[in-house]
Protein backbone atom coordinates (compact mmCIF):
# COMPACT_ATOMS: atom_id res chain seq x y z
CA UNK A 1 0.00 0.00 0.00
CA UNK A 2 2.69 2.45 0.70
CA UNK A 3 4.38 1.33 -2.52
CA UNK A 4 0.76 2.56 -4.19
CA UNK A 5 0.81 6.00 -2.92
CA UNK A 6 4.74 6.65 -3.47
CA UNK A 7 3.37 6.07 -7.27
CA UNK A 8 0.65 7.53 -6.61
CA UNK A 9 2.75 11.07 -5.54
CA UNK A 10 5.41 10.41 -8.05
CA UNK A 11 2.65 10.73 -11.28
CA UNK A 12 1.25 13.61 -9.37
CA UNK A 13 4.01 15.23 -9.24
CA UNK A 14 5.05 14.52 -12.82
CA UNK A 15 1.51 15.89 -13.89
CA UNK A 16 2.02 18.72 -12.27
CA UNK A 17 5.47 19.34 -13.45
CA UNK A 18 4.21 18.83 -17.46
CA UNK A 19 1.68 21.14 -16.79
CA UNK A 20 3.77 23.86 -15.65
CA UNK A 21 6.45 23.23 -18.32
CA UNK A 22 3.67 23.88 -20.95
CA UNK A 23 2.21 27.01 -18.84
CA UNK A 24 5.93 28.49 -19.08
CA UNK A 25 5.95 27.72 -22.98
CA UNK A 26 2.81 29.77 -23.45
CA UNK A 27 4.47 32.52 -21.12
CA UNK A 28 7.36 33.28 -23.25
CA UNK A 29 7.64 35.79 -26.04
CA UNK A 30 5.86 38.36 -27.05
CA UNK A 31 2.09 38.33 -29.29
CA UNK A 32 1.09 40.26 -32.22
CA UNK A 33 -2.27 40.13 -33.18
CA UNK A 34 -5.23 41.82 -34.82
CA UNK A 35 -8.31 42.10 -37.21
CA UNK A 36 -8.83 42.30 -40.88
CA UNK A 37 -11.70 43.68 -42.38
CA UNK A 38 -12.56 44.47 -45.71
CA UNK A 39 -12.86 48.18 -46.47
CA UNK A 40 -16.37 48.80 -48.17
CA UNK A 41 -18.31 52.07 -48.37
CA UNK A 42 -21.10 50.95 -45.80
CA UNK A 43 -19.66 48.83 -43.62
CA UNK A 44 -16.53 46.28 -42.74
CA UNK A 45 -16.57 42.66 -43.29
CA UNK A 46 -14.27 40.61 -41.55
CA UNK A 47 -11.45 39.08 -44.61
CA UNK A 48 -11.03 35.20 -43.98
CA UNK A 49 -7.74 33.87 -45.79
CA UNK A 50 -5.54 36.57 -45.58
CA UNK A 51 -1.64 36.13 -45.60
CA UNK A 52 -0.58 38.26 -42.90
CA UNK A 53 3.22 38.22 -42.64
CA UNK A 54 5.07 39.91 -38.96
CA UNK A 55 8.95 40.35 -39.99
CA UNK A 56 11.65 41.53 -37.33
CA UNK A 57 13.05 44.14 -38.52
CA UNK A 58 16.44 43.53 -36.13
CA UNK A 59 16.71 39.80 -37.86
CA UNK A 60 15.15 39.71 -41.19
CA UNK A 61 13.00 36.79 -39.79
CA UNK A 62 9.69 35.81 -40.89
CA UNK A 63 6.48 35.22 -39.47
CA UNK A 64 3.64 33.85 -41.05
CA UNK A 65 0.08 32.93 -40.06
CA UNK A 66 -3.34 33.46 -42.07
CA UNK A 67 -6.80 34.96 -41.20
CA UNK A 68 -9.66 33.13 -39.52
CA UNK A 69 -13.41 33.21 -40.39
CA UNK A 70 -13.90 36.55 -38.10
CA UNK A 71 -10.67 38.05 -39.51
CA UNK A 72 -8.25 37.46 -36.85
CA UNK A 73 -5.08 36.46 -36.54
CA UNK A 74 -2.65 36.28 -33.90
CA UNK A 75 1.18 35.05 -33.41
CA UNK A 76 2.31 33.81 -30.23
CA UNK A 77 6.25 33.53 -28.45
CA UNK A 78 8.03 36.27 -30.35
CA UNK A 79 10.45 37.70 -29.15
CA UNK A 80 11.03 41.32 -28.20
CA UNK A 81 12.00 43.44 -31.35
CA UNK A 82 10.84 45.85 -34.10
CA UNK A 83 8.28 44.41 -36.64
CA UNK A 84 6.49 45.07 -39.63
CA UNK A 85 3.30 43.13 -40.63
CA UNK A 86 1.94 43.54 -43.93
CA UNK A 87 -1.10 41.54 -45.66
CA UNK A 88 -1.50 40.41 -48.80
CA UNK A 89 -4.82 38.46 -50.33
CA UNK A 90 -5.60 37.94 -53.75
CA UNK A 91 -8.44 40.60 -55.25
CA UNK A 92 -7.17 43.25 -52.79
CA UNK A 93 -4.76 45.67 -52.63
CA UNK A 94 -1.19 44.60 -50.42
CA UNK A 95 -0.97 46.75 -46.78
CA UNK A 96 2.62 47.15 -45.30
CA UNK A 97 2.61 48.28 -41.68
CA UNK A 98 4.75 50.70 -39.91
CA UNK A 99 7.33 49.11 -37.82
CA UNK A 100 6.43 48.91 -34.28
CA UNK A 101 8.25 48.05 -30.91
CA UNK A 102 7.38 44.84 -28.89
CA UNK A 103 8.58 44.56 -25.66
CA UNK A 104 9.46 41.08 -24.01
CA UNK A 105 6.22 39.59 -23.01
CA UNK A 106 4.09 42.52 -24.44
CA UNK A 107 1.40 42.63 -26.85
CA UNK A 108 0.78 44.25 -29.90
CA UNK A 109 -3.22 44.79 -31.34
CA UNK A 110 -2.46 45.61 -35.11
CA UNK A 111 -5.85 45.76 -36.88
CA UNK A 112 -5.95 46.53 -40.56
CA UNK A 113 -8.40 47.63 -43.25
CA UNK A 114 -7.85 46.33 -46.74
CA UNK A 115 -9.84 47.19 -50.27
CA UNK A 116 -10.60 45.39 -53.25
CA UNK A 117 -8.37 46.30 -56.18
CA UNK A 118 -10.27 47.84 -58.77
CA UNK A 119 -10.67 45.73 -62.01
CA UNK A 120 -13.20 46.20 -64.83
CA UNK A 121 -15.33 43.43 -63.03
CA UNK A 122 -15.45 44.81 -59.37
CA UNK A 123 -15.68 48.81 -61.01
CA UNK A 124 -18.58 47.46 -63.36
CA UNK A 125 -20.74 45.88 -60.54
CA UNK A 126 -19.60 47.94 -58.00
CA UNK A 127 -22.35 50.61 -59.86
CA UNK A 128 -25.63 51.81 -58.90
CA UNK A 129 -27.66 49.32 -60.26
CA UNK A 130 -29.97 51.93 -61.85
CA UNK A 131 -26.89 53.47 -63.29
CA UNK A 132 -25.87 50.04 -64.56
CA UNK A 133 -29.04 49.84 -66.51
CA UNK A 134 -29.07 52.85 -68.39
CA UNK A 135 -25.84 51.89 -69.55
CA UNK A 136 -27.42 48.53 -70.76
CA UNK A 137 -30.40 50.36 -72.20
CA UNK A 138 -28.06 52.59 -74.18
CA UNK A 139 -25.89 50.20 -75.08
CA UNK A 140 -28.56 48.14 -76.57
CA UNK A 141 -30.45 51.44 -78.64
CA UNK A 142 -26.81 51.83 -80.08
CA UNK A 143 -26.83 48.21 -81.72
CA UNK A 144 -30.17 48.55 -82.84
CA UNK A 145 -29.58 51.97 -84.46
CA UNK A 146 -26.41 50.30 -85.80
CA UNK A 147 -28.54 47.69 -87.28
CA UNK A 148 -31.14 50.08 -88.86
CA UNK A 149 -27.59 51.94 -90.48
CA UNK A 150 -26.59 49.09 -92.09
CA UNK A 151 -29.98 47.85 -93.51
CA UNK A 152 -30.53 51.20 -94.65
CA UNK A 153 -26.83 51.49 -96.53
CA UNK A 154 -28.07 48.26 -98.10
CA UNK A 155 -30.85 49.58 -99.17
CA UNK A 156 -29.89 52.58 -100.75
CA UNK A 157 -27.06 49.70 -102.49
CA UNK A 158 -29.85 47.35 -103.82
CA UNK A 159 -31.22 51.02 -105.40
CA UNK A 160 -28.47 52.00 -107.14
CA UNK A 161 -28.05 48.92 -108.45
CA UNK A 162 -31.54 49.16 -110.27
Amino acid sequence: MTRLKLLFIVLLCMGVSVHRVNAQEDDLGAIIRGKVLEKTSTERIPLEGVTVKIVNAGSGKEYIVTTDKEGKYEKKGLPAGRYIVSFAKKGYSDRVGKARDLAPRGEIYNPALMTREKTFYTYLFGMNKSFLVLILISFTLCLLGLGYLIYYLKSLGDRSKT
